[in-house]
């Protein structure tokens, strides 16, 4: 049988007790990887959406993905050298030859339709790529398979990026 004076657990409760509020307010204080959206035109709203991003081989493309229920929205970032901060004009890549830009995708569904949305002008910003993704985004869509057209606008904050994966073209899930 051991014998441990009552007092001894005291000195590790009173570390606990000091060191919990800090833990607890860095748990707190650290962003939640996120992508905010708002759109206006045939339709209007606005999301706040889980978000994740994958860098698909040395030059990319880098995908960012944000998605919450049947909610939406897509980025794809094509680097001409390396992926690094800057301004990527948004095209839709399914009209030709990929270029250094951006491609923008989103979907919602709304009083019953589907609204399936390609970019076609505007601009993604990459504030920072490591050690996580932060940026914004300003485009104009049309609707891959209805006339629906919106203007979107969002950012982007605290998206770990990592390499490779299912969300890269090629991979299955």
């Amino acid at each position: 049988m051991a014998v441990r004076h009552r007092d001894a657990a005291r000195p590790v409760n009173r570390a606990l007790a000091a060191v919990a509020p800090a833990l607890w307010l860095a748990a707190a204080c650290s962003p939640t990887p996120a992508l905010h959206a708002y759109w206006t035109g045939t339709d209007t709203g606005k999301a706040v959406l889980p978000a994740r991003a994958a860098l698909c081989g040395a030059r990319g493309p880098l995908i960012i993905l944000a998605q919450s229920g049947d909610t939406g929205i897509g980025l794809a970032i094509y680097a001409s050298e390396s992926l690094a901060a800057g301004q990527y004009p948004i095209f839709d890549p399914t009209q030709g030859k990929l270029r250094r830009g951006a491609a923008l995708a989103a979907r919602w569904t709304r009083k019953l339709v589907m609204a399936d949305l390609r970019g076609v002008q505007g601009q993604v910003t990459l504030d920072g790529v490591r050690p996580s993704l932060a940026g914004h985004f300003s485009g104009r869509t049309a609707g891959a398979v209805t006339s629906a057209s919106v203007a979107i606008e969002g950012s982007f904050k605290a998206i770990p990026v990592v390499t490779g994966g299912a969300d890269c073209v090629g991979q299955s899930r």
